[in-house]
């Protein structure tokens, strides 16, 4: 299992602090953000971390002074300032502070930072492996000096002594070595400058010491550093020379691996991003003098999140490495594959036309679909989403190709997953409608635009009102009333959603005050977004505005979907159990939709569920309809559960669904959703029940 790498970020700004801190984590890397200092030494008191990024001006300490106290607690913390009034002179006093990597200047650039990052974390890492190859290195040497051995050579350069450690360094014995020695000159080619320097000795000229690689008894390359020095008689003539040889094979290697981690992801070996762009821009210079086109896809795994949080990293990281595997086993030699970070791949395909790259684009899913499975306990199947983009048609920049194919990505999202998209100019509408439905969403929240329509549920039986459902919609200057299926996908994407939740659950239930639903027994059913269970804020904003309002827990029933249970259903269960201890309820959404609804009916204790209106609507002229709500009715009553059916729309299909035995209905027929204000109106209760 990949070890997490720990960034601690000190800024006491916020909006920024938070937005620099979700976009360390979808990076992947394990990030916490405090505001002030004294927070920060608490929090390195308490954990390890690799790197702080720290404000040189906070509140309570200068960031120079902070970074001397986090010394003092985790010596081998390195550090980045972040400024916005960094002056040449200051920046340069700043870094020159032991452990300090690297400055940012706001307003920050991301991905100048995210590499910046990178760079330290591959340099923290490979300081760390060199410390533990050291360390060893030196116990050796104060033992029994195994890496090292000593040697003598007569005038002409013929070994006269060697200590008997080369066996531990060469595996030879003094004597084997001795009938070998001259081989060693000359199997590999940078040993010629070994024999120069030893000619140069010979002559009573002192050589600094240089590097020799020399074969082990079994056939493996070692690297020796070798410092000799001559020996003079009384008429300054050479008559010996003495040497030390040093086995620097596993700090060679490390140097190499240094090297290696510059250009290519730890995980898979393939290129990293860094490395991705610089081979994309070579190439598209070179496509543009030859005129020839070519492709980039942009690959993301779909739902990869719930494999980690699920399953655990371990079996994430094998997912990945094996996905590697396969897209190098499918790729042309000239393909150029890099792993971007996270879940994200990408691959050059050189002298591609449109429709080759869609050919090897359909391949790649196919090929994910059926092969990328864990093992055979765990048989998860996971999809790829892929974008493409064509060069020059869709962009002669990297950055420019790489945003339009990652657009195409998010499109084959958008279209349900598991497929491949080609850019267009469509999808950059799409993407600027989103980013349009976000500053929308943005100023909603912040000037009170959304509002709660209140549709009533029907107690079966008596024909009368038992609850409303609260009903999310967005209201602009222009009065437009937009429903949720507009801009919540859009909220998802940018991470708003739980803002979005914590609104709807804050003034539900102060509706249920302002309505006095309470005292008339008539309970408030709430949606929640499929990314609730994630938010660990609403469970105490839940509690305190139930406290605040003086409400009995059970006027609530939170209404979930089945998608958002399977995404996570570890915290759904955790989540549903909290607030059915103080006695909330729940409802399971869409009921019948899916065939996984079953399954988790046995371990998720809802109370209510919501048939799926698709088996509703033409209820009186479908008889197939007819008998799966009554096994939907069967399966519910068996379990102790009760049945809402939704979008009635005619006194037929209510009529049918008494005739069932469904307990509660909803929709058109009964009243559609209205404002509060209309809601609080003489006429609509009699209005709403027929």
């Amino acid at each position: 299992m990949t070890k997490p790498f720990n960034i601690l970020l000190v800024d006491d700004n916020k909006e920024l602090g938070e937005n620099i801190r979700d976009i360390l984590e979808i990076n992947g890397y394990a990030a916490e953000r405090v505001s002030l200092g004294k927070d920060a030494l608490l929090s390195a008191q308490n954990k390890h971390f690799d790197l702080a990024l720290i404000d040189i001006e906070l509140p309570d300490i200068k960031g120079t002074e902070l970074v001397g106290k986090l010394a003092g607690i985790s010596p081998s913390t390195r550090y980045i300032y972040i400024t916005g009034h960094a002056t040449l002179d200051s920046t340069i006093e700043a870094i020159k502070q032991k452990d300090v990597i690297s400055y940012e200047v706001k307003p920050l650039d991301i991905d100048r930072m995210l590499l910046t990052i990178q760079q330290a974390k591959i340099r923290i890492q490979t300081e760390t492996e060199l410390h533990k190859s050291e360390e060893r290195y030196r116990r050796l040497i104060e033992g029994l000096q195994d890496n090292y051995f000593f040697f003598t050579r007569d005038a002409s350069g013929v070994f006269t002594y060697i200590s008997p450690s080369i066996k531990n360094i060469l595996g030879y014995t003094p004597e084997e070595f001795h009938t070998r020695c001259r081989e060693y000159l000359t199997d590999h080619p940078v040993n010629n400058d070994a024999a120069q320097r030893l000619a140069l000795s010979v002559k009573g000229i002192k050589q600094p010491p240089y590097e020799i690689e020399m074969y082990h008894k079994d056939g493996a390359t070692r690297t020796l550093q070798m410092q000799e020095a001559p020996v003079f008689d009384s008429s300054k003539n050479v008559i010996s020379i003495e040497g030390i040889a040093r086995d620097i094979t596993e700090i060679k290697t490390s140097q190499s691996q240094l090297v290696f981690l510059a250009d290519h992801d730890p995980l898979t070996s393939l290129f990293n991003r860094r490395r991705f762009k610089e081979e994309l821009e070579r190439y598209l210079l070179e496509a543009q003098r030859n005129h020839i086109k070519g492709a980039l896809l942009f690959l993301d795994l779909d739902n990869f999140k719930y494999v980690n949080d699920t399953l655990g990293h371990q079996y994430g990281d094998e997912l990945l490495i094996k996905l590697a595997c396969i897209l190098k086993e499918r790729l042309r030699q000239t393909d150029i594959l890099a792993r971007l970070g996270g879940d994200e791949f990408a691959v050059i395909l050189p002298n591609t036309e449109e429709e080759q790259a869609q050919h090897i684009s359909k391949q790649l899913v196919e090929l994910t679909r059926n092969c990328l499975a864990l093992d055979s306990l765990n048989p998860l199947h996971i999809t790829v989403s892929i974008g493409i983009a064509i060069f020059p048609t869709h962009g002669d920049t990297a950055e420019t190709l790489l945003a339009n194919a990652d657009m195409a990505m998010y499109r084959a999202k958008d279209e349900g997953r598991n497929r491949g998209c080609i850019f267009s100019l469509e999808h950059k509408i799409h993407i600027e409608t989103q980013y349009d439905w976000k500053r929308r969403i943005k100023i909603a929240l912040e000037q009170n635009n959304f509002a709660l329509y209140l549709q009533p549920i029907i107690n079966v039986k008596n024909n009368k009102i038992t609850a409303y459902e609260a009903l999310l919609r967005l209201t602009e200057r222009n009065q437009e009333v937009i429903p949720p299926l507009k801009f919540l996908n859009t909220a998802e994407r940018f991470g708003i959603i739980h803002e979005i939740d914590r609104w709807v659950v804050v003034n539900a239930i102060r509706i249920i005050k302002k309505l006095k639903l309470h005292e008339n027994g008539i309970f408030l059913e709430i949606n929640l977004s499929g990314k609730a269970f994630s938010d660990n804020e609403l469970l105490p904003i839940i509690k305190r505005e139930i406290g605040e309002n003086i409400l009995h827990p059970e006027m609530l029933i939170f209404e979930i979907t089945e998608t958002a249970i399977i995404e996570n259903i570890a915290k759904a269960q955790h989540f549903i159990a909290t607030l059915k201890s103080i006695g909330c309820r729940f409802a399971l959404d869409d009921f019948g939709s899916g065939f996984s609804s079953f399954n988790y009916l046995k371990h998720l204790p809802v109370d209510y569920l919501k048939i799926d209106g698709s088996f509703i609507q033409h209820l009186s002229q479908n008889s197939v309809d007819q008998h799966l709500v009554k096994g939907m009715v069967e399966v519910a009553r068996g379990l102790k559960k009760l049945t809402i059916a939704e979008f009635v729309e005619t006194k037929e299909t209510f009529q049918l669904l008494k005739e069932i035995g469904v307990d509660y209905a909803q929709g058109y027929y009964f009243g559609k959703p209205l404002s509060v204000f209309e809601t609080l109106q003489p006429s609509f209760l009699q209005n709403s029940t027929g």
